[in-house]
């Protein structure tokens, strides 16, 4: 799964939380969240000068097939179960860049295909069974 994290940079190392911003449904593999596009950079910027970490991740099958749209709703517990694992392998770099911080604020967000992997993101932490049992790591 490719994922881009996005850190603000601080001098006094506070941080508000992280950010896991799952994208609306794209149209073209261009588009996609780790390319680096001009409205990713924009939805970055506007979190991390307000003091977030941002993740964002592209979802299962994207960059890999011409296929859209992509099929959302079927794949909602898969994606989210992999976003979950996205976060528990960012941790090591937002401990090393805030070791002050012990327990890191989770936040969700995203819009239209992301709305709804959102929503299953707080399903997974609190119904994990739903996602193969994956678990988000306790520094969340």
């Amino acid at each position: 799964m490719d994922y881009v994290l996005y850190m603000p940079i601080s001098k006094t190392k506070v941080l508000k939380g992280v950010i896991m911003y799952y994208h609306h449904t794209l149209f073209g593999t261009k588009d996609v969240s780790t390319s680096s596009t001009e409205q990713i950079n924009a939805i970055a910027s506007l979190y991390l000068t307000s003091g977030y970490a941002v993740v964002f991740i592209n979802y299962l099958g994207y960059k890999k097939t011409n296929i859209f749209p992509h099929p959302y709703v079927q794949y909602a517990p898969c994606n989210t179960k992999s976003s979950i694992m996205v976060l528990n392998s960012a941790l090591p770099k937002l401990k090393e860049m805030f070791p002050s911080i012990s327990k890191f604020k989770l936040f969700a967000a995203g819009y239209a295909e992301g709305a709804a992997y959102a929503l299953w993101l707080e399903r997974c932490m609190t119904q994990p069974q739903d996602c193969g049992n994956v678990k988000l790591d306790s520094a969340y």
